[in-house]
């Protein structure tokens, strides 16, 4: 909208002038004789002053844009392949009920009073997208995280205004070992869709290990708990007895009565490890009768037995002023059994520490010996992909990396160009190193941890980490 105003008020104006004007008379009169040739530059500054007030005068454009506030409608769409599923020929598959969904009569109600967001949904959250996007794709993931993508949903709209969500997902999260964490509490409310009549799958005797929770590393002589969730139907209110194999040797037994219709329930073995090594545990439940996919009654898992003892590997390139702490820091440490690589003249390794048959490849075989890894200054070359691979699966059976760094470490080819990249816990958002004093402090996240619980005292008074190039 444009609006035409004065900048001054014309009541101002009129009186600004009427007295501009009457100075200007008193003074030709009192100063000035009343001649011919004075009377030109009198008559000029009536009119400067009268051209002046008709600038005033002049009103100003204005331009108002008016924009209306509306709150947002998000549309989460479940895009894994089970989303094609249908129990008969009778019925569409949910994908197609779906994107039904998403044209009807309703959509066009909301996006009166809303804006409307889409997402897709499956192994990760998808960009935002409009409806008409998102009713082209095609369901081809096969894995459905819906308790992570709705979490980030949620908050990536924390501060904003929402109505609502429509979730359309068959609910099937292959994540999540119950359906607990769907009873929120979520921020605004989730809307669902029913794609299909109730009962109307044919229940086939079935009985699955649908996932199995246990630490993936331990220290020798603990006990440690493995959780495996069982699910099935058809049972006939049966008694199944689930087996926990280790190494191909039964080492317990525990019967377990599920609902005879759908349901679920957990079985908690208690293992022991006496000695060091990695073990392979796996759990095991007999078929029903007249079951006819038994692939998923078996679920295998790998547990590495360490030493009490806190095994720590530190590879590092070219000696430096944080390597020679580091390792002097390391050594003195009681807690600690370090095995330090430097770099040396001749791209060779230097070694500090017992090395025994370990190398500087990080094979998996070298690595499993050690609880911590910590990797200094290396760019991408100097790691190397393999050794990248590797550390990646170290972490994912449960040991610990480190990420010291450096002006390779952490310059354009250094960790985020391996590998590693998903494991670092920063971002590279330009090119130059600024050199500063940055704060530390600690995040909502980072105050929950174990490791930083107790006084907040001293992150008061921790002095500032200074950086640069």
């Amino acid at each position: 909208m444009i609006v035409y105003e004065h900048t001054t008020s014309i009541f101002m104006i009129g009186i600004a002038l009427i007295l501009a004007l009457s100075i200007l008379a008193f003074s030709a009169w009192k100063y000035l004789s009343l001649t011919l040739p004075n009377l030109p530059a009198t008559i000029t500054r009536a009119l400067v002053l009268l051209l002046l007030a008709w600038c005033l005068l002049i009103p100003s454009k204005r331009t108002v844009e008016i924009r209306t506030l509306k709150p947002r409608f998000v549309v989460a769409l479940d895009a894994s392949e089970s989303m094609t599923l249908s129990p008969n020929i009778a019925y569409s598959n949910r994908w197609s009920h779906a994107i039904a969904t998403l044209n009807l009569p309703w959509l066009n109600a909301v996006a009166t009073k809303c804006g409307i967001d889409a997402y897709r949904i499956s192994e990760q959250l998808g960009p935002r997208m409009n409806i008409a996007t998102v009713s082209n794709l095609t369901p081809h993931a096969n894995v459905t995280r819906l308790r992570d993508g709705l979490t980030r949903l949620t908050s990536s709209y924390s501060g904003q205004r929402v109505a609502g969500l429509l979730l359309l997902s068959d609910g099937l999260d292959t994540q999540e070992m119950s359906n607990d964490w769907t009873a929120g509490p979520w921020p605004y409310p989730i809307y669902t869709a029913s794609f299909e009549p109730q009962n109307a799958w044919t229940e086939n005797p079935d009985v699955r290990i649908e996932s199995v929770s246990t630490p993936r590393r331990v220290v020798v002589g603990w006990k440690s708990e493995l959780r495996a969730l069982m699910s099935g139907q058809g049972l006939q209110k049966s008694t199944i007895h689930v087996t926990l194999d280790k190494d191909g040797i039964t080492v317990d037994d525990q019967p377990v009565q599920l609902p005879q219709s759908r349901g679920s329930q957990e079985v908690t073995f208690t293992l022991d490890h006496p000695t060091e090594g990695t073990f392979t545990y796996s759990v095991t439940t007999p078929p029903l009768p007249g079951e006819t996919r038994t692939n998923d009654n078996v679920y295998v898992v790998s547990i590495q037995v360490v030493d009490a003892r806190n095994q720590l590997l530190y590879v590092e390139g070219p000696p430096r002023w944080e390597s020679k702490y580091l390792t002097r820091a390391l050594r003195a440490s009681d807690q600690i059994t370090p095995l330090v690589f430097i770099r040396g003249p001749n791209q060779k390794f230097m070694t500090i520490g017992q090395r025994g048959d370990t190398t500087t490849d990080m094979a998996p075989s070298d690595l499993s010996k050690f609880k911590i890894v910590v990797i200094g200054n290396l760019d991408a070359e100097e790691l190397g992909e393999t050794r990248a691979r590797n550390l990646v699966t170290f972490v994912n059976n449960g040991g610990s990396l480190v990420f010291l760094g450096g002006d390779k470490g952490w310059g354009p080819n250094g960790f985020l160009q391996t590998p590693l990249k998903p494991l670092v816990p920063v971002q590279r958002h330009n090119q130059t190193i600024l050199e500063g004093k940055y704060p530390l402090s600690l995040t909502v996240a980072g105050r929950g941890h174990p490791a930083f619980a107790g006084d907040d005292a001293p992150w008061e008074t921790l002095p500032p980490v200074l950086a640069g190039p």
